[in-house]
């Protein structure tokens, strides 16, 4: 390349000291004047670079970097003499562009073979020209808006390379009392991958019955746009293989293909409406909601997809500003589109799909089935609306086979399965809908071939100052499928009075109206009103209002529940709550106090309801509780009592442990996670670990962060804003994809740092300014009064003196170093002569 410049240079002094001569010097070729020695060369071909610059306006002049700044290459152009005519002979496109010029653009470049260049401009496609300067041997194409397409990437994450991992999450939740039996429940969920594919195995064990079941056991393989599973599913866990509500109380054997992909990059989180922009040079995109700046996005030159999985859920309207340097050359209005039922579906853009098949099972016995669920009466074992008479037992199965569809057509997004369970043929479908951003439709069916059925709408519509929403459920069993029956409808309104008037607080409404059917022939009626005002707020803590009433009717009995209390929260993480709240039974006084610690035990509190009437009916209680937080575990450890003689106690705990070529336990839960290793002398949440601008604290050996699957991280190690110590970290940032069951290693090369302040005298006690002090962390100079601050290792406590003229000096601040523990310290004075430096205070 070097080369080909020193050519063009001496090409281009040739002929533009050869044309003002005479025409005996320079010949004409195509209407352009060349020196006889340039033709000579060109004769035989040129490569000359094709140089790319935006003629739109603001595409330069507003960001100083660019506007002095050298035209990039795109390519090369290779010219050639044929005849005493110049022609180019071809165009290669760099296949490693930052831009993606349009298709029409870059075919009309790569298509020229033996193209005169009569003139020095030549349009091309989309406006487009190709500018050629004989004296200096420049082809430029220029360029505008018209001249790029839409960058596209692979949606799909990479894959991953991590070897044979897994990760386990574990919780436990018991609880013990004087009144009550010993009951516990240990869940353990597992998943174990090579690379992209992974395998699920889960299980619990419940104390009630000595049993353990297997929940799951289950292949996954989720990579570029397909899906397939095989394995063992309980009937919640259905939901994994397609839209399926009628296995309660039954497991699945079977298999699931299709092209829904996990691993669509943050599939979940795009919105419907794809936002495009374009950037005349490159800036940035600022993104505002109601006048609020959400989220900033940098560009290169050219059209842009904005990636819309880093704004909030909802639909809503944003104002995408585009700045170049630093002014603002465009504004627009957009629409966003992610409602929160959205499950977006293949990199492809088009219908979702999977096929699957398997057999269905119930796990254990249902003797008698159907008179668990209604009596039948002489006949009516044939009524539609009745379950078959046979006892069911554990080796009766149904075959099971279907496929499930989903998709969207502009805001409306549909979901559907069609299937067969045993002779009962079935159809599940879901509609959202939301045409505006104050509106949400969405509603859910079911229906069968024998007569079950199922229909869920609900509604919601968000005025200026209340929200008011609605929702209905009539779902019916049939003589063969088992699902749960419900028959009920729910109104409500959230008001957010502050709108209306200045401290006002919200207020919140609804009311529940359970119907008869089958299996309940009673109407029950929910009405709750909620008040919430934040009466007084400075920097010495703040004093919320609470007041409600629950009511509950079910026509023979009415119950209503009342409740007003003032939450007191003071600084220090301490908060006090005094309330008095009143049912049927009578009045109580409501005390509480919450404080937040640091340390294992990070949250502890009291409540206690003193009955303010005596009662059998009406007796006071409490309770207590203690939140802790370590490096294997989590959870809550409570007692609470009524009256005297009434006590118990309750545990929850969670925790999970990752392997993979290190071995490590956290107290938080996670598909997939990455393991930290640090030096066995790093204090506890001295450093962070930084995941996606979100810190984790860390602590020495090995640490497992526990994360979601199917997502890109970036991951550094920093000091903690609040350390006791200082380090230096050489580790960089790392990115990686983790699919489930990945576990990345990640070994930090930490050093701890102590900062020393001093001042450098030499042996008269005189300041030796401008002086330069260095170790292996690095290196500082003394100011004019001899003052320096300096980065120690205390592992290698010590740094050099570089006088000018002088021989380097060393001082050992081994012992010095040894009482600190401190991340800073002051040595005073050092005094340096000779060869060596001693402090002198």
């Amino acid at each position: 390349m070097l080369r080909t410049r020193y050519s063009l240079f001496f090409l281009g002094i040739v002929s533009s000291v050869a044309i003002p001569h005479s025409a005996v010097a320079a010949e004409t070729s195509g209407g352009i004047l060349l020196s006889p020695s340039l033709k000579a060369v060109l004769s035989s071909g040129l490569p000359v670079s094709l140089l790319i610059k935006n003629t739109d306006k603001n595409a330069n002049d507003n960001d100083p970097n660019q506007k002095n700044a050298a035209l990039r290459a795109v390519g090369t152009l290779t010219l050639v003499t044929k005849s005493d005519d110049l022609f180019i002979d071809h165009v290669d496109l760099d296949e490693n562009l930052n831009y993606d010029l349009s298709d029409d653009l870059k075919q009309s470049l790569t298509a020229i073979k033996d193209l005169p260049v009569t003139n020095r401009i030549m349009t091309l496609p989309g406006g487009s020209q190709l500018t050629f300067d004989p004296v200096t041997m420049q082809a430029v194409l220029e360029v505008n808006q018209n001249s790029f397409d839409i960058q596209k990437k692979d949606p799909y994450l990479p894959a991953v390379n991590t070897g044979l991992s897994g990760i386990a999450n574990y919780s436990i939740n018991a609880y013990d009392g004087n009144d009550s039996d010993f009951e516990a429940n240990i869940t353990l969920n597992t998943v174990t991958s090579y690379n992209e594919s992974h395998f699920y195995l889960d299980g619990e064990f419940d104390t009630s019955d000595n049993d353990v079941e297997l929940d799951r056991a289950l292949f996954e393989r989720d990579f570029k746009g397909r899906n397939v599973e095989v394995g063992y599913v309980d009937g919640w866990g259905m939901q994994s293989f397609a839209q399926v509500s009628t296995l309660k109380d039954q497991v699945f054997y079977g298999a699931s293909y299709g092209n829904y992909s996990n691993a669509l990059v943050d599939s979940s989180a795009v919105s419907l409406i794809p936002i495009n922009l374009y950037l005349p040079s490159a800036g940035e995109a600022r993104v505002f909601r109601s006048g609020r700046l959400i989220d900033i996005q940098r560009f290169s030159m050219g059209s842009h997809p904005l990636d819309t999985t880093r704004l909030p859920g909802g639909t809503y309207n944003v104002t995408v500003k585009i700045i170049v340097g630093n002014d603002e050359v465009s504004s627009r209005q957009y629409r966003v589109s992610k409602p929160k039922s959205t499950d977006n579906h293949n990199g492809d853009g088009g219908i979702n799909w999977q096929v699957w098949g398997g057999v269905s099972a119930y796990d254990h016995d249902y003797n008698n089935y159907y008179t668990d669920h209604h009596e039948l009466d002489g006949d009516k074992q044939n009524h539609p609306d009745s379950h078959y008479s046979k006892e069911r037992e554990d080796e009766d199965i149904d075959a099971m086979a279907g496929v499930s569809l989903a998709g969207n057509v502009g805001d409306l997004q549909w979901l559907t399965s069609l299937y067969q369970k045993g002779p009962t043929f079935v159809n599940e479908t879901s509609l959202a809908y939301s045409p505006i951003e104050q509106l949400s439709l969405a509603v859910s069916t079911a229906i069968a071939t024998d007569h079950t059925s199922s229909f869920a709408p609900s509604i919601s519509y968000a005025f200026p100052v209340v929200t008011l929403w609605g929702n209905y459920e009539n779902t019916r069993e049939g003589k063969e499928l088992d699902i749960d029956e419900n028959k009920f409808w729910t109104v409500g309104a959230d008001a957010n009075l502050e709108e209306l008037v200045d401290h006002a607080g919200s207020l919140s409404y609804s009311y529940e109206k359970d119907l008869p059917y089958r299996n309940n022939d009673k109407t029950t009626r929910y009405t709750q009103f909620d008040y919430t005002n934040n009466l007084y707020t400075n920097s010495w803590g703040s004093i919320q209002l609470h007041a409600g009433i629950n009511i509950r009717d079910d026509g023979d009995d009415t119950s209503r529940d009342k409740y007003v209390s003032l939450n007191f929260s003071l600084p220090l993480g301490n908060s006090v709550s005094v309330g008095v709240s009143s049912d049927e039974n009578g009045s109580s006084l409501d005390l509480a106090y919450d404080k937040e610690l640091d340390g294992f035990v990070n949250g502890v509190g009291a409540s206690s309801s003193i009955a303010l009437n005596n009662s059998q009916s009406n007796q006071s209680t409490y309770n207590g509780y203690a939140n802790y937080e370590g490096k294997y575990a989590q959870g809550t450890v409570s007692v609470q009592g009524t009256g005297s003689d009434s006590v118990s106690a309750s545990l929850t705990n969670q925790g999970s442990v990752g392997w993979g070529n290190k071995f490590a336990a956290s107290g938080t839960q996670g598909t997939s996670g990455v393991v930290i290793t640090l030096p066995e002398d790093v204090t506890n949440k001295d450093l962070n670990a930084v995941i996606n601008d979100t810190p984790y604290p860390l602590h020495s050996g090995n640490n497992l962060i526990s994360l979601p699957a199917y997502k890109k991280y970036n991951v550094q190690v920093v000091n903690s804003e609040n350390a006791e110590n200082s380090y230096q970290v050489n580790t960089g940032k790392k990115n990686f994809t983790l699919y489930p069951g990945n576990v990345v290693d990640m070994s930090a090369n930490v050093k701890k740092t102590v900062t020393v302040f001093g001042r450098l005298v030499d042996e008269h006690g005189q300041v030796i300014a401008r002086t330069k002090l260095h170790n292996h962390i690095g290196s500082t100079v003394t100011d004019d009064e001899g003052y320096f601050a300096i980065d120690i290792n205390k592992h290698y406590p010590e740094f050099i003196v570089q006088q000018e003229n002088k021989q380097d000096t060393r001082l050992d601040m081994s012992k010095t170093m040894g009482a600190s523990k401190d991340g800073a310290m002051w040595i005073g004075d050092v005094s340096c002569f000779g060869n060596q430096c001693k402090i002198i205070g």
